[in-house]
């Protein structure tokens, strides 16, 4: 046992400490790469054409290569977790709002707010 009390080092609110209305704007934004994406599709062997392919994705409605929607649903959970951890340790509710992850394209930055 390592003796570190981590209740006490979570950040974030316990759910009984939400205040209806409350809007966390979460200061990490990051900015999608390549890498990213294509990693992600490795790690989880997703090999649609529409994450990978440069040439079929020009004939789509993007135009291009969209990132996987599954990576960008979770770096905005992960982006959340510094307001929001007490919560998802105490509660199924974690966050009811996510943005939208379909089509989003290699490049772009992602911020998440929560209300």
């Amino acid at each position: 046992m390592s003796g570190v009390d981590y209740a006490a080092l979570a950040s974030g609110k316990w759910y009984e400490e939400l205040i209806p209305g409350t809007v966390f704007k979460h200061s990490i934004t990051r900015t999608v790469t390549e890498t990213d994406n294509l990693l992600f599709c490795a790690l989880t062997h997703n090999s649609a054409w529409l994450h990978l392919d440069e040439e079929y994705c020009k004939t789509q409605m993007f135009g291009r290569r969209i990132v996987n929607s599954m990576f960008t649903l979770s770096l905005i959970c992960g982006i959340q977790v510094a307001d929001v951890t007490a919560i998802m340790r105490r509660s199924p509710l974690a966050s009811l709002a996510v943005a939208a992850a379909i089509g989003f394209l290699v490049g772009l930055s992602l911020w998440a707010r929560d209300e």
